[in-house]
């Protein structure tokens, strides 16, 4: 490529303003984001064991001392890190539904698909590593994408991103960087990878390639020579950073913008309309030829327009528009708006704590390095002493040896044989004399000693939470101590919780706009999974999350099934144990299933017996109907023949009584 065309090139892409603005963006972020990358280049050194500065090593190499490192600090972190995975926090989704039956199901459906999605991109593992990114580094950093290249139909991919990629707004103060404007992330990729992405970029990548040039935030890499000289700065190669040739650097930079929108009521479907600024202008003007006028709501408050039918009231405001741009160098590949939108960047950060004077996050390495590097050279100095002094010294004279090299060589050698001159040995001045063996000083150990409990003390980590308790402890003043020992790093647990609200909504976004289009989802456990299609009508818009402790963790596990033991027995001799009960025990889970599907054939045949039983002796209704009709019109015969007695005796009982009154003889002095 000549002169002119490069220059042609350079002229075309330099006309880029958004891609400017990025270069811009991660200059003014270079010295903030080179400070945490040198930061984190040292940290991930030190936990790996190499906690020697390259100087002090050299020169310990060079007088033969021992370089030996006991990574102690691993252990602190190892344990956080491993209790995040072992109690890894369930969200769980709460619709804001007047029907609460709705309300619960909608929940229910919500929180199984997004875990059934973030189980499927082994998502938990991705983020208990970015967990530990951040105990180590102070940043850990997760990305939510739609993967095309997995399958047809698209792939929601939740993964670690390795924070030496990123860049963030420098000004961003709060946890986990929620109030930053802007996060980048740059990768090298190979052109032809970038080319097949951009087809029709194919010209200015190749000039990208071409014009690329090293930044302040790449660290260069140095390689150290082995010389037995004293080690020292000219000895090493430094091999400047950025991509090698054939590769070009590609900067995905997300940033918001606040636009306005306006809202206002359909007439037709009396639902509320949310459009941009373009669209209203081209409504308004429409309506307006129609003779239909839009008024600001707040000018109708006011009395300010007349309030017939033909005016349609509506609120204007303004709202983050989240928005991304590929670039590389000079050239913008694509710019366009997020796939979501309303949850903030795909690009989520998980920060330690903030030194305010350095401006730079730092985890939990950090406060273990002193304590450590100490240690190790407490521990060096230490056998240092007791190698050179095994044997102890001497104090000869010049011809007491008739090889003073050799006797020097082979003077801590006890089976060696070491020649003397005569006489050396004999008279009642030897001029031999063995110098004492110098003791260690005094507080060695301790100070050893108090290096090592040091990475305890200043990590808030006691021995009850490694497991290293002596002896005998209650087990309830041990959990006490071990919630002590968690509660003192608590702060990076809060990021998380933080962090998961976040991820949570930004991975239900992404399921509604892509994921819910009728494909089946798998809902429930390895053993009881099935799966349904799902579709948008089933997702609530509106929701609240709560981030809880799964009771499907190991402790919880435990803690729930030692306090159900004791009862369990009495739920079963009532028939009142639930299948539900042993989702919860420590028992394998095909175990757990196995046993839960015995329980219920059992239950439900149970409850089949009586109505079995009772459908044996049970008649037809019909026929029981005409039983009770027949039993009742008895009882009505049997009460009206009694009536009719009762009448048939009175009337028998009035004849005889007539019958008695005209047959009497009549009394004188009466006229018949």
């Amino acid at each position: 490529m000549d002169s002119d065309e490069r220059g042609g090139e350079a002229g075309l892409i330099v006309g880029s303003e958004l891609a400017a603005r990025v270069a811009r963006d991660l200059a003014a972020a270079g010295t903030a984001v080179v400070r945490w990358r040198r930061e984190a280049r040292e940290a991930d050194r030190f936990l790996s064991g190499r906690q020697w500065h390259p100087a002090d090593e050299a020169r310990l190499n060079e007088e033969d001392r021992p370089t030996a490192v006991f990574n102690f600090a691993q252990k602190y972190i190892r344990i956080v890190a491993g209790t995040e995975k072992h109690n890894r926090q369930d969200v769980v989704f709460v619709p804001r539904m007047p029907e609460a039956e709705l309300a619960n199901a909608m929940g229910e459906l919500s929180s199984a698909i997004y875990s059934s999605v973030i189980e499927g991109c082994n998502g938990p593992e991705e983020r208990s590593q970015a967990f530990e990114d951040m105990l180590v580094r102070g940043m850990g950093w997760t990305n939510c994408r739609l993967d095309m290249e997995l399958a047809a139909d698209g792939t929601i991919v939740l993964e670690r991103v390795d924070g030496m990629k990123m860049h963030w707004d420098p000004a961003a103060r709060k946890q986990n960087l929620e109030d930053a404007r802007w996060v980048a992330c740059e990768e090298e990729i190979p052109l032809r990878d970038a080319c097949r992405r951009w087809p029709g970029k194919e010209r200015e990548l190749k000039t990208a390639e071409f014009l690329r040039q090293d930044r302040p935030q790449d660290e260069p890499d140095v390689v150290e020579h082995a010389t037995p000289i004293e080690y020292q700065p000219e000895n090493e190669t430094i091999i400047a950073g950025g991509p090698p040739a054939g590769y070009v650097r590609v900067v995905e930079y997300q940033y918001y913008e606040v636009e306005p929108i306006y809202r206002l009521a359909d007439p037709q479907t009396n639902q509320i309309r949310e459009l941009d600024e373009g669209q209203f202008d081209t409504l308004r003007r429409r309506l307006e030829e129609a003779g239909v006028m839009f008024v600001d709501r707040e000018a109708m408050a006011a009395g300010a327009a007349a309030q017939d039918a033909a005016v349609i009231p509506y609120v204007r405001q303004e709202r983050r528009i989240y928005k991304r741009c590929f670039a590389a160098g000079p050239v913008e590949l694509e710019a366009g708006p997020l796939p979501v939108q309303g949850v903030g960047f795909t690009y989520k950060a998980m920060t330690g704590g903030f030194d305010a004077h350095d401006k730079v996050w730092r985890g939990l390495l950090h406060v273990l390095m002193d304590p450590q590097r100490f240690a190790n050279k407490f521990f060096s100095q230490t056998l240092h002493i007791i190698n050179s002094n095994a044997k102890g010294g001497l104090l000869a004279e010049a011809t007491a040896f008739a090889d003073p090299v050799k006797a020097e060589q082979d003077w801590a050698n006890p089976s060696a044989l070491i020649l003397l001159e005569d006489g050396t040995l004999s008279g009642d001045k030897p001029r031999i004399q063995e110098r004492s063996r110098p003791s260690l000083p005094e507080g060695t150990f301790v100070m050893l000693k108090w290096c090592i409990d040091a990475l305890g003390g200043v990590s808030g980590i006691n021995p009850e939470l490694l497991g290293a308790t002596t002896g005998d402890v209650p087990g309830v003043a041990q959990r006490q101590r071990q919630i002590q020992g968690m509660t003192i790093n608590a702060g990076y647990f809060s990021a998380l919780t933080r962090y998961l609200r976040e991820e949570a909504r930004c991975v239900f976004e992404f399921i509604r706009n892509f994921v819910a289009d009728g494909r089946l989802v798998r809902l429930g456990g390895p053993y009881n999974a099935r799966a349904i299609p799902l579709l948008r009508q089933h997702l609530p818009i509106d929701y609240d999350l709560v981030i809880d402790e799964p009771a499907k963790s190991p402790n919880a596990k435990e803690v729930f099934w030692d306090k159900m033991a004791p009862i369990i027995p009495m739920l079963i001799k009532a028939n009142a144990f639930l299948p539900e009960i042993l989702d919860y025990s420590p028992f394998p889970a095909s175990i757990a299933a196995k046993l839960k599907q015995q329980l219920n054939s059992r239950m439900n045949a149970a409850a089949q017996m009586p109505a079995v039983g009772a459908m044996r002796g049970a008649k037809d209704p019909a026929e029981v109907q005409a039983s009770v009709a027949q039993k009742a019109a008895a009882a009505d015969l049997a009460r009206a023949r009694a009536r009719a007695i009762d009448s048939e005796s009175r009337m028998k009982q009035l004849g005889i009584a007539l019958r008695a009154l005209g047959a009497a003889p009549a009394r004188p002095g009466k006229v018949e």
